[in-house]
């Protein structure tokens, strides 16, 4: 099992049971009067539910106590990976108890049991990227089934004047004052624009950073001299 990339190995725990819940889900309706069936107005899915069972190993009560804090701490805000599932879970610790349990006579280890509720907002699966080389068009399959920002890197053959961009958001997406071999980065995830880390949001006119729904992109580009990459992770329920 990893913790934010960290396997939990480092820290002398072992998982010894999980349990992921369902996403809990809430709609608001109304049934007006000669209505054959309520009107959904809203609908919304919530938080996913973890719970993981730790045992926790150390040779002395000193570093016990060190590695179960730092472990804890460790779990606060976090990214989950399990061993036999595909998907990362980006999670926020809910509660949590511990007890000191003794000394395992086998391997003569001070031993803690550690208990974490967590609470996840998505999970995904592991980013993909889309090339597109100078090609004004391409769709793109989008596998999930929520909406996942992208992150879209633009490398322009030439200096050009702009590049409009469609199919990222709901409006046509337009970078203006692109330097050849200077790649701009626009980053849905971070929600941001750069060029070689520098701010470049002032060259962009958009109403929403990039991103995909699930199922089929069609994407549009206005120029054909630009290298392009679009990587994401796709988002599920």
């Amino acid at each position: 099992m990893l913790i934010s990339n960290i396997d939990i190995k480092n820290f002398g725990a072992e998982l010894l049971d999980k349990n992921i819940s369902t996403a809990e889900f809430t709609s608001n309706k109304e049934w007006l009067k000669n209505a054959y069936k309520p009107l959904i107005l809203s609908k919304e899915n919530k938080y996913t539910s973890i719970r993981c069972s730790f045992v926790l190993k150390a040779n002395n009560r000193q570093e016990l106590e060190e590695q179960t804090s730092h472990f804890l701490k460790k779990m606060e805000e976090c990214i989950i990976k399990f061993d036999d599932i595909e998907f990362y879970y980006n999670c926020t610790m809910q509660s949590k108890s511990n007890e000191y349990i003794g000394i395992d006579i086998r391997g003569n280890l001070e031993t803690e049991s550690i208990e974490v509720m967590f609470l996840s907002d998505y999970k995904y699966k592991p980013e993909i990227t889309e090339v597109m080389n100078r090609i004004t068009s391409k769709t793109i399959n989008v596998a999930g089934n929520l909406e996942t920002p992208c992150i879209v890197e633009i490398t322009p053959t030439i200096d050009i004047i702009d590049s409009i961009l469609e199919g990222l958001a709901d409006d046509p997406i337009i970078i203006r004052n692109l330097k050849g071999s200077k790649t701009v980065i626009l980053d849905g995830e971070l929600q941001k624009v750069t060029v070689d880390g520098v701010n470049k949001y002032g060259d962009t006119d958009m109403w929403d950073f990039p991103s995909l729904q699930p199922g089929t992109n069609s994407l549009k580009f206005s120029r054909n001299n630009c290298d392009i990459k679009i990587k994401y992770k796709p988002r599920f329920i």
